[in-house]
């Protein structure tokens, strides 16, 4: 399958798997020869179609039909779905623990907004997130980050941010320099950048997989200005 386009498909999918924990939903398949497909294919994001709408419940009707709420693992891999999509299935899926999305459409400062503000409401059960390669999340400023500090005192383990290029790399260094100092409070303790290097987070400390130097929260005098950040007490 190259995407998500059969309705019936999706609405079968919908409604007959009430007890599946655990989906994955590939559409990168670069060993396919085929020659109605370009050699950029693959790397290109889909575009979106109204069989999401059924697969994730958006809409009432579509919500009321909607059996598929027991997920506790999500990965989908190159897909077309928009934000509102993506923010209908985690709502719907209240007991998931893993969101791995992979050159997914939808991944953009609305729906990381929403995701950072649902995770910090109390009910949510995420601990591992991972954006691979999406391109519409832009991150070019530190307040367009409030999201990353809400996840990191919300129960969030683990973010994997690996080729989403359009993140600014130190903005992140300089947001885990901030919020490490709140460690008691702080529930994140790995964070993946863009370029694939790792932050570890232990005792108020960040260990970088590409470097030697150690940072300590205690060591950074930029106050928090982060309007999420009070909410979440830090």
């Amino acid at each position: 399958m190259y995407g998500l386009e059969s309705v019936e498909l999706a609405n079968a999918m919908a409604t007959r798997l009430g007890d599946l924990q655990e989906l994955k939903l590939r559409f990168y398949h670069p060993r396919i020869h085929d020659g109605l497909v370009s050699s950029t294919h693959w790397r290109q994001t889909p575009a979106g179609s109204p069989a999401w709408n059924a697969l994730v419940g958006l809409g009432s009707m579509h919500a009321g039909l909607l059996q598929l709420r027991s997920l506790r693992k999500l990965s989908i891999e190159r897909a077309g779905l928009t934000s509102a999509q993506l923010r209908a299935w985690v709502g719907h899926n209240m007991q998931l623990e893993e969101l791995e999305l992979t050159n997914t459409a939808g991944v953009d400062f609305d729906f990381v907004h929403w995701l950072g503000q649902y995770c910090s409401g109390g009910t949510s059960r995420l601990r591992g997130i991972t954006f691979v390669d999406c391109r519409r999340l832009v991150a070019s400023e530190a307040g367009h980050l409030e999201w990353v500090v809400r996840l990191a005192f919300s129960g969030v383990h683990e973010l994997d941010l690996k080729k989403c290029v359009n993140v600014k790399q130190i903005l992140l260094l300089e947001l885990l320099q901030d919020v490490v100092a709140f460690q008691h409070e702080l529930s994140l303790r790995s964070l993946k950048f863009p370029d694939g290097a790792q932050a570890v987070i232990e005792s108020g400390r960040i260990q970088l997989s590409s470097k030697t130097k150690r940072f300590s929260g205690k060591q950074t005098a930029r106050k928090l200005n982060y309007s999420g950040v009070h909410d979440i007490k830090c």
